[in-house]
Parts: C-alpha cells; sequence; structure tokens
C-alpha cells in the first residue's frame, strides 16, 4: 500500500486486496465551512477491477473478480447519513467503464464542501436505481440526463420496459411521453414503436440535447 498527503488537506491511498483487486481511497480535510476544522466524513472509495483482455485470461482474474464484489458490497453503505453531512461516496469501476464515473461525487476532486446551505442535493433513488440496473451500454446517456433529474425536469425512466403484444423491449422508456432507447439494431421493431408515436434512439447514437426536449414535451 501506498500513501501520500499534502498539509493535513488531502489524503490519497492506493491498496491491494488479498486477491489483487484495486482498492482507492481519497479523503478531503480541507475546513469545513462552518465549524472551520477538517472532517474526515469528506471522502470516496472506489473498488476498481482490471479487466483489460489481457488480464482476464487467467486464473487470477476470479480471485480479483470475488474481492470486487465483496468489497464492493462492504463499501456501498459508505454515503452520507443526512443533507448536513460532508460528502461521502464509493465506486464500482472496471477499467474498461472507468470514464463513466461522475467525477462531481467525489469530494476531492470537485471542492465540493457544503455551504452553509448544506450539502449538493443528492440524486433521486429511483434515478440511483436505474442507473444500477441498466445496461452499461446506457449509463452515459441516464449520467447525462442527472443534472436535469436532480432539477425535477424530466422523470425516472423504466428500465427493460416491455411493449405490445410481442413485448417488445426497450432498455429505457418513459412511456407518458413516448420516449424509448434501445441497445441493439431492430428495424421492424422500431418502425413499430415509430408508427405508435414513439420517439425511437439508438443507445450508440442518443443526441443528448433532442433526447431532454422531448422528455420535457418540448
Amino acid at each position: 500500500m501506498s500513501a501520500s498527503a499534502s498539509a493535513t488537506e488531502a489524503v490519497a491511498f492506493d491498496a491491494r486486496t488479498t486477491g489483487q483487486t484495486r482498492i482507492i481511497g481519497l479523503l478531503d480535510r480541507r475546513p469545513e465551512p462552518r465549524s472551520k476544522q477538517p472532517d474526515m466524513r469528506a471522502w470516496s472509495a472506489l473498488a476498481v477491477l482490471d479487466d483489460r483482455p489481457g488480464a482476464i485470461t487467467g486464473n487470477e482474474h476470479k480471485d480479483r473478480w470475488t474481492d470486487w464484489l465483496r468489497w464492493s458490497n462492504l463499501l456501498q453503505f459508505l454515503q452520507p447519513a443526512g443533507p448536513d453531512e460532508l460528502p461521502r461516496s464509493f465506486h464500482q469501476v472496471a477499467v474498461s467503464t472507468s470514464g463513466q464515473v461522475d467525477p462531481h461525487t467525489v469530494a476531492l476532486l470537485t471542492s465540493a464542501l457544503p455551504t452553509e446551505a448544506g450539502a449538493p442535493q443528492p440524486l433521486p433513488q429511483a434515478w440511483t436505481e436505474a442507473i444500477e440496473w441498466a445496461s452499461s451500454q446506457v449509463e452515459d446517456v441516464l449520467l447525462a440526463l442527472v443534472e436535469e433529474a436532480r432539477h425535477g425536469r424530466i422523470d425516472v425512466p423504466e428500465v427493460g420496459f416491455e411493449y405490445g403484444d410481442q413485448a417488445m423491449q426497450a432498455e429505457l422508456a418513459w412511456p407518458d411521453r413516448k420516449v424509448a432507447v434501445f441497445i441493439d439494431l431492430d428495424e421492424r421493431r422500431d418502425a413499430l414503436f415509430a408508427r405508435d408515436g414513439w420517439y425511437v434512439a439508438s443507445a450508440g447514437a442518443v443526441n443528448v440535447t433532442e433526447l431532454i426536449k422531448k422528455l420535457e414535451g418540448n
């Protein structure tokens, strides 16, 4: 394990579990605005799995995977206990999806200490669950909609929505707005949705600005 610190303002550690899963901790100890004292609660933890092609071929990958799940189950409970607490967050990360981590949830990276008005408004639970259960192929889409969701301008989508007698499935859907996002290509299905007045988008080619307008009823 290695550690580094800059005065008392920030501490980082980078450790390996017995199964060689990487655990990263970032502790923000800058003065809390009201007490003017460092606060040990302003920190973030990341469990990182190396899933690059060269890393998943050996037997060691099973041990890393097992530890990744075990530590994630433990660290997932590290969340703020109240709106007046400093940010705390956990991120379950694979190398292949590391670019999808929202830096706004990592206190040390954003200077996101609360003001007298309190900590930043957390994401509604329904949206947190949607991001958790949806395919990783639409995660970028959901994260792009987060700020609109925080302000209550758009509703949470249904994940794994089934439509019609044939139970045609959309990965994300807003039935009231007739908006659907798919993760696969099926021209016949898309045509049937469009025929019934739906706005149809593919996860790999979503125009987020246009999607937001549709969800806001514009």
